[in-house]
């Protein structure tokens, strides 16, 4: 019988070879943290079919030992709590961070629903050429105004997955 620690290695990707779909361990401690979302619909979205009784099973048993790790072990990096108002950081932004926050407005707000994540991934890639910003000032920008702090998860998918007029409304106020 495994100990819980060397199932949790197994979760971190490290001995075995889940289905392509299945999101890693990072991905799944960052779902759980986000209450809006519908773990199992997302990660079916990321199969392009409904999850098995087997598939739900492992997302269940991953799900948990994500929570506690996070809640026991997770360096604060990877703890992520979407702010309900502007957080106060997002109010110190520079110039060029508050004018790439509003080109990303400007492209959300064009599309008719929210871009996939790698949609929004090369976007954001193509913001950081035409708007002359730094990765770490864009990226920054976009944590702080959601998440209160200058790090977080992968930027593009983190953004696809929130809800839209969510995301243009904090756009819309830390452009300001």
């Amino acid at each position: 019988m495994k100990d819980n620690y060397t199932r949790l290695f197994e979760f971190l990707g490290a001995t075995e070879s889940l289905p392509e779909y299945f999101p890693r361990f990072s991905q799944v401690a960052f779902l759980v943290q986000m209450s809006h979302l519908d773990t199992e619909a997302e990660v079916a979205a990321m199969k392009g079919s409904p999850l098995t009784k087997e598939d739900k099973a492992e997302l269940s048993e991953r799900a948990e030992y994500a929570k506690r790790w996070l809640d026991e072990y997770a360096p604060e990096k990877f703890v992520f709590k979407l702010q309900e108002v502007l957080p106060e950081g997002a109010t110190q932004l520079n110039a060029a961070q508050k004018k790439a926050l509003g080109a990303l407005h400007t492209y959300l707000a064009s599309a008719s629903e929210m871009p996939s994540g790698e949609d929004m991934h090369q976007f954001l890639h193509g913001l950081k050429e035409s708007e002359s910003i730094s990765p770490a000032d864009l990226f920054s920008a976009i944590y702080l105004a959601f998440l209160g702090k200058s790090m977080g998860p992968k930027a593009g998918w983190f953004l696809s997955v929130m809800p839209r007029d969510f995301v243009l409304k904090r756009l819309q106020e830390a452009s300001r």
